[in-house]
């Protein structure tokens, strides 16, 4: 069966460029995009595919019965540490009540939602509150029965200075209401091939009549993806990180290795998500010379103790699981190859990792074909 899929906050496309990676024949009925370089992008590699603009203004009772999944990546600023973390008090942190009422209004379709870590310590509880709306629940969802004026428990922690306590939601789990089932689990994508720490939460909300989210989200014990290698955080080599990226087949020059030039350093950005992603900034918010591309975890980058360079936008493509030269596109005017470097580091920093979404696309499909098509059919194709 085909799956007919929309994407909301859709980015660069990082769903779209899962469902081929994963050889998935679905058909993407619509995006949804606002910011001028992404809509470029999206023009530019799918153009037969509607962007439908402003999320907030779409008319989901016209795409009833038109929709098996939704996909959304909204904006993570409002809840990751880079962003100060505002929450639901942010407007892109609201974003999230604007995505449960067009699921709601489009009504029989499933959800896979994305977001940093960060949202599951929300002081204002803003995970709870999405779940809650998710569930059919009439009131927040919360991670466990709150302590004590003044005490900590495994699922809230005391704030001293601001006397409330602030929620822990665990890094997987799942919730069953009247109207969906819920189930998230974080998930990084260095075990899924890719060279960079990206650590994100993956939420999955189906109908109660519909899949199983944990089925999805979660694997049986024997059947587990890649361990955490046995090394500490810190350790590691440039010979490690290079044949990554250049998983293509192409080379990669190894920075370490002069052959008799003038040492370099492999470097992301600072903490900058609004613009080029430049090195020693100001405004990055950590220590040492060298940023990062994923502002809410670090990144390793070798330091040669004399030069720094920031990573191309290829390499930064690759570190997210894209082709290589997905973002090198007409812009302004401009032929592809005078594309310029920051809206490619923006919108590649701001997107999801291709293999971790191919990975759980997979098991969608899996899950969706499993509950529409007869038992018999199931067996003679070898689904179940």
């Amino acid at each position: 069966m085909t799956i007919r899929f929309a994407t909301v906050c859709t980015g660069i496309a990082a769903a779209e460029q899962a469902v081929i990676r994963a050889g998935l024949h679905w058909r993407p009925v619509f995006m949804s995009e606002i910011e001028p370089f992404p809509c470029a992008v999206l023009a530019h590699r799918f153009p037969g595919v509607p962007n439908l603009g402003d999320m907030t203004r779409i008319d989901g009772r016209k795409w009833r019965g038109l929709v098996d999944l939704l996909v959304a990546g909204t904006p993570c600023q409002a809840f990751s540490l880079a962003g100060l973390r505002r929450g639901l008090e942010d407007s892109r942190g609201n974003l999230t009540i604007k995505l449960v009422e067009l699921l709601d209004a489009i009504q029989s379709a499933s959800l896979l939602w994305e977001n940093v870590p960060g949202v599951l310590s929300d002081r204002g509880n803003a995970f709870g509150s999405f779940v809650g709306l998710l569930a059919g629940a009439d009131f927040d969802a919360e991670p466990g029965p709150r302590p004590q004026m003044g005490k900590s428990s495994p699922f809230w922690t005391w704030d001293r200075d601001a006397r409330v306590h602030v929620p822990k939601w665990p890094a997987c789990g799942w919730v069953a209401g009247p109207a969906r089932t819920i189930a998230w689990r974080c998930l990084d994508a260095q075990y899924f091939g890719l060279a960079q720490r990206r650590r994100r939460v993956f939420l999955v909300a189906c109908p109660r009549d519909g899949a199983d989210p944990r089925e999805i989200l979660f694997e049986r014990e024997g059947l587990r993806r890649d361990h955490p290698p046995r090394r500490e955080k810190g350790q590691g080599f440039a010979h490690d990180l290079a044949p990554c990226l250049g998983a293509s087949g192409r080379g990669v020059e190894r920075t370490g290795e002069t052959r008799g030039q003038d040492p370099v350093v492999a470097c992301f950005g600072g903490n900058n998500s609004s613009g080029p992603v430049d090195v020693a900034t100001a405004r990055n918010a950590h220590g040492g010379p060298h940023g990062r591309l994923d502002f809410e975890s670090e990144t390793y980058a070798v330091h040669g103790g004399m030069r720094v360079r920031r990573l191309t936008p290829r390499e930064c493509e690759r570190l997210q699981g894209m082709e290589d030269d997905f973002t090198l596109i007409p812009w302004r005017g401009r032929p592809a190859e005078e594309c310029p470097d920051g809206p490619r580091y923006k919108g590649i920093g701001n997107s999801m990792p291709v293999d971790v979404m191919a990975w759980i696309l997979t098991r969608v499909d899996a899950a969706l074909t499993a509950i529409r098509m007869p038992a018999g059919v199931l067996a003679r194709e070898g689904v179940a």
